[in-house]
């Protein structure tokens, strides 16, 4: 993921360190696909799209990631917040 990272329960965004690698890994996940009409499982996610590899020329799908409730996504979005499959 570019520009940040998790925290240690693997649950939330926090800023990478101006000084760190504009890349960092995320834990293993795994992903289901669930109908638009059926709610996300938290109140306050990131749309965040999944790319092929770092050249984002091939968006697979766009991934919920969980936010805190209350935290504004824009931020994320800004900074151009993306995961890819491979590096």
């Amino acid at each position: 993921m570019r520009h940040t990272t998790h925290t240690q329960d693997g649950k939330r965004l926090t800023a990478l360190a101006a000084d760190a690698p504009s890349a960092a890994p995320v834990p293993a996940v795994r992903f289901v696909w669930a109908p638009k009409s059926k709610p996300l499982p938290t109140p306050a996610y990131l749309p965040a799209p999944l790319y092929k590899d770092a050249d984002r020329q091939k968006v697979l799908f766009e991934v919920q990631l969980p936010m805190a409730p209350g935290e504004p996504a824009d931020a994320w979005v800004l900074a151009g917040v993306a995961l890819f499959v491979s590096s």
